[in-house]
């Protein structure tokens, strides 16, 4: 069984942590989202050192971000850093960065790190979501599909294995979803609604928006063709010392069990961003590619350098349930933020769709030369 205990929990971070992955990123271009700070700021310096074509930190604020690029060029001598802004809290500022990195020549490398922790009242945005619901799971995922035929494209045009990284969490373990809310009319507008965010709910929200991440990862996977080479993974770096509990709103009690649990269980940003790294290059040596563990790691759940079970909830036809109706409700949520998502999942991934004009057949343009593709 597969569940979240404090002993598991101690156990696992007290654990000695794997050394630093190495890999050759010749050529490759990576992004971050998040980079300017802890691990998102780690993993940007590890692959500074690897030798991409070049490493994109998309970060909301500029100054911090010019800060970061600094500093990594000084601590590892690589040039090739450059920045983007986006603000996750807003789909039209994702949207153009999506627009952004589809004009890249190639995208080998997205890291979706960047989420916020959820207020102590209900906040919506501008966008009329839940701050928290959209920060950390909606635009990760709007993200995630519009940049879906780049990364296809990459795969293909230069024989890799394009990796898709969403940060997850082993706090996902003590979420389950409630069957009246999938089985809804529309799940993620339920769980976003102010009814549902009483201030108890959203003690459990970070928690649901990291199962939505898993749940998600899996679901993109279990639709990808079998021959598309891209490799869409859930990392969870641990328990690390944060900026994102640092930029919260905790105060007095709360705040010093935060610092308690930091001093007796945390790793560092440093250990915590070796997992995204793994998860980077694993199973691709430049001499030869290991197809088993690259099979291995799509839709894998990734966790002190290994390929880890997911919750009991995840595994059970419950949460496969729950997956593949999230799934729906999202793209129909998306679609209405992004008209083209439909286009892009009726083409890449073997679903049927259902428009306003009736159902999308499934399309799977494999190639660039095929008519009708959607061309990054």
């Amino acid at each position: 069984m597969t569940q979240w205990t404090f002993s598991r929990f101690a156990s696992s971070q007290w654990a000695a942590v794997p050394p630093v992955a190495s890999g050759d990123l010749n050529g490759k271009t990576i992004v971050v989202i998040g980079g300017n700070a802890g691990i998102g700021f780690e993993a940007a310096k590890h692959y500074c050192q690897m030798n991409p074509d070049k490493v994109i930190l998309a970060c909301r604020s500029e100054e911090r971000a010019e800060a970061a690029v600094k500093s990594l060029r000084e601590e590892t001598n690589f040039e090739r850093v450059e920045v983007s802004i986006v603000d996750l809290s807003n789909f039209n500022s994702v949207k153009a960065l999506a627009k952004q990195l589809n004009e890249e020549d190639r995208l080998d490398i997205l890291v979706e790190n960047a989420g916020i922790l959820p207020p102590s009242e209900y906040t919506p945005m501008e966008d009329s979501w839940e701050s928290t619901l959209q920060v950390n799971h909606i635009s990760l995922s709007l993200l995630s599909i519009l940049l879906l035929p780049k990364m296809i494209s990459t795969a293909e045009r230069f024989n890799t294995h394009p990796r898709l990284l969403l940060v997850g969490s082993d706090v996902h373990m003590l979420i389950k979803f409630d069957k009246d809310i999938v089985d809804g009319e529309s799940p993620l507008k339920k769980l976003s609604s102010i009814e549902y965010c009483t201030p108890e709910s959203l003690q459990k929200r970070y928690g649901e928006t990291k199962l939505l991440n898993l749940l998600f990862v899996r679901a993109l996977s279990d639709r990808l063709p079998t021959l598309t080479t891209l490799i869409p993974s859930c990392v969870n770096p641990g328990f690390c010392c944060s900026s994102l509990r640092k930029s919260s709103t905790m105060t007095g009690l709360d705040s010093f069990k935060n610092w308690a649990r930091e001093k007796v269980f945390a790793r560092t940003a440093e250990e915590g961003s070796r997992q995204i790294i793994f998860a980077s290059v694993a199973g691709e040596d430049p001499a030869s590619a290991d197809e088993e563990q690259l099979a291995k790691l799509k839709g894998a759940y990734i966790s002190n350098s290994e390929v880890a079970e997911p919750s009991d909830y995840v595994l059970s036809e419950e949460g496969k349930e729950a997956q593949d109706k999230l799934w729906t409700d999202l793209i129909k949520e998306l679609a209405v933020i992004e008209p083209k998502v439909l286009d892009i999942v009726a083409r890449y991934l073997p679903d049927l769709l259902i428009s306003s004009e009736g159902p999308l057949p499934p399309i799977y343009p494999l190639s660039l030369d095929r008519p009708g593709s959607v061309h990054p």
